[in-house]
């Protein structure tokens, strides 16, 4: 939790050095929102499936790479790496939280609360002044500040390693919520690239809003198989690729006239909340017996 807030003090010694205002920085705070968001939707109950441990190390080796990433940030568009950030705060903040109470047992869950407060906000206000104290003192704070971070992840992990597992049943993340996961993340990443005019930004949220859209094409195929009247699985299937190719064609003509009256940058952010929005509420509208 420390390591979430502990980039915002050295915002005002980035920003000059990288060329990004007001906007850009807000945009950085969403974007970490927006991971926290997402993955509290969709992995937030898988360490009840996977386990504890595997989900935790996980997220220490995610906050490893996103701090790696600031280290090697030259310019606004690496600082995508607080998205990474985000989606490891979210599965730390429930899947920790709910190993401390496997751990303590029922009849300590107050114990529990405690501690569990104390990590969360107790790290979020240390971050501000870890990150503070090291713009202020340190001989490079932009780089220093992230080495210490991660040689402290070291002895986390290997805590989280010898730490028992509490869960020993296994599943794996529903495919309902593992498509939206991916598209949301993807389009918040390749938006975060195209205002940053960052192309390896751009290509990594493409990648994944593919990976997204692949995701949900396949469900989207077995559903209508398993709905369709055996004897009209051909017509079904047409009328289902109809409707998805149809939603392409869309949302590419919707693009032009968007782009002739606002700029471009508009006009996708617009049609990028559409497409969120949508994902958002299939993942968590309730599924039908027949599709879940």
């Amino acid at each position: 939790m420390l390591g979430g807030t502990l980039p915002i003090p050295l915002y005002a010694l980035r920003a000059p050095r990288m060329g990004f205002g007001p906007f850009t920085t807000t945009l950085v705070f969403a974007v970490y929102a927006l991971g926290t968001v997402l993955a509290l939707m969709a992995f937030a109950s898988l360490s009840d499936r996977v386990g504890r441990r595997p989900l935790l190390a996980a997220a220490v080796l995610a906050t490893a790479t996103s701090t790696a990433l600031f280290l090697l940030a030259d310019d606004v568009g690496t600082l995508a790496a607080r998205f990474l950030c985000g989606i490891r705060t979210g599965v730390f903040t429930a899947t920790a939280t709910a190993a401390l109470g496997d751990l303590a047992g029922a009849e300590r869950t107050r114990r529990v609360s405690t501690v569990s407060t104390a990590a969360n906000m107790g790290g979020v206000g240390l971050g501000t002044v870890a990150g503070g104290l090291f713009a202020q003192y340190g001989a490079n704070p932009t780089h220093l500040v992230f080495w210490a971070y991660l040689a402290g992840l070291v002895p986390a992990f290997l805590a989280v390693i010898v730490t028992p597992d509490t869960v020993t049943a296994r599943q794996w993340i529903t495919r309902r919520r593992a498509a939206p996961a991916f598209l949301v993340a993807g389009v918040a990443v390749f938006e975060a690239g195209l205002w940053a005019r960052s192309l390896p930004t751009f290509a990594g949220g493409t990648l994944l809003a593919g990976t997204g859209v692949n995701l949900a094409f396949r469900r989207g195929v077995g559903a209508a198989q398993r709905l369709a009247d055996p004897r009209r699985t051909a017509d079904r299937l047409s009328t289902y690729f109809l409707l998805a190719y149809t939603g392409t064609i869309v949302l590419t003509l919707a693009l032009g006239p968007h782009h002739q009256t606002i700029n471009q940058d508009v006009a996708t952010l617009i049609l990028a909340v559409a497409v969120v929005a949508t994902a958002l509420a299939n993942a968590l509208s309730r599924p039908t017996t027949a599709i879940a």
